[in-house]
C-alpha cells in the first residue's frame, strides 16, 4: 500500500513540475510574440539579447530574443564606436532606463518619447544616437539642467551657451531641440546635406567635418579639456546596464 501511495505521489510531483516548466515556455514565447516594443523586421531589434515587454507602454518583463546575433553585439559594446557619423546599437527602452536611473523625476513615458526622438533624428542625419544621447546627458545633468540653460529652453547640448552667462538657444519644443542638438553633431562631423529643414541657428558657424570622433569634440564644442573622455565614459555605462 506504502509504494503504491509513493508511486502516486512521484508520478503527481513529476506532472507538476513537467506542468511547470511548459508553462514557463510559453511565458517566454508569449513575450516574444506579443505586447513586446519591437517590429522584427528593424535591423537593430537584432542587436538586443532580450525583448522588454510592455503593456500600455510600460517595462513588465523580459523574455528572449530568437533573432538576435551575438557575435555583433558583443563585438560594439566591448569596442563601442567613438566615431559620431555612424550607427548607435541601443534601443529606446534602453536609453529611457539609463535616463532614468539618474534622473527618475520625469514621467517614464516622457522618457521614453524623448529617447525614441533622439533614435529618429540620429537615423535621419546618419549620426550615432547612443553617443549623442550620452552627451545630451553630459550637457544637461541627465535633464537636471542647473546651469545657465533652463529646462524650459529645450536646450539639450549647450547650443549658444558659451559661458556661464548666457543661456543660449532656446527651441518651441523637445522633439526640435533634439533636431537642434543632431543638426549640429552633423555640421561638425560631415559636410553632406542636411536631411530635415534646419533649425540649428548657430548651424552656419561650425567647420563642417571638422570631427570624426567623440574626442575630436574637445575644444570644438567644449573647453574642457576631458569634454571627450566623460562622453566617452558615459557611453561605457549605457552599453554596460
Amino acid at each position: 500500500m506504502d509504494s503504491i501511495l509513493y508511486r502516486l505521489i512521484w508520478k503527481r510531483s513529476i506532472c507538476l513540475i513537467a506542468f511547470f516548466i511548459a508553462y514557463q515556455f510559453l511565458q517566454v514565447n508569449t513575450y516574444s510574440n506579443e505586447n513586446h516594443d519591437f517590429e522584427l523586421n528593424k535591423p537593430e531589434q537584432n542587436n538586443s539579447p532580450i525583448f522588454l515587454k510592455l503593456k500600455n507602454d510600460l517595462f513588465v518583463g523580459y523574455a528572449m530574443n530568437p533573432f538576435y546575433h551575438e557575435s555583433s553585439l558583443e563585438e560594439k559594446l566591448l569596442n563601442p564606436t567613438k566615431k559620431i557619423y555612424s550607427s548607435g546599437v541601443l534601443n529606446k527602452i534602453h536609453l529611457a532606463n539609463f535616463l532614468n536611473d539618474h534622473n527618475s523625476q520625469i514621467p517614464y513615458l516622457d522618457v521614453l518619447q524623448f529617447a525614441s526622438d533622439y533614435i529618429r533624428q540620429c537615423e535621419i542625419e546618419g549620426i550615432n544616437h547612443d553617443i549623442a544621447f550620452a552627451q545630451m546627458c553630459l550637457e544637461t545633468g541627465f535633464l537636471k539642467f542647473g546651469g545657465s540653460v533652463s529646462a524650459d529652453q529645450n536646450n539639450f547640448c549647450g547650443l549658444g551657451a558659451v559661458n556661464k552667462n548666457t543661456a543660449g538657444e532656446s527651441f518651441k519644443s523637445k522633439k526640435i531641440g533634439v533636431i537642434a542638438h543632431v543638426q549640429h553633431l552633423k555640421a561638425y562631423v560631415s559636410k553632406d546635406k542636411l536631411n530635415s529643414p534646419l533649425v540649428d541657428a548657430r548651424f552656419k558657424y561650425v567647420k563642417r567635418g571638422s570631427v570624426k570622433t567623440i574626442n575630436d569634440l574637445t575644444g570644438k564644442w567644449a573647453t574642457d579639456p576631458k569634454y571627450g573622455e566623460k562622453i566617452e565614459s558615459l557611453l561605457h555605462r549605457m552599453y554596460s546596464i
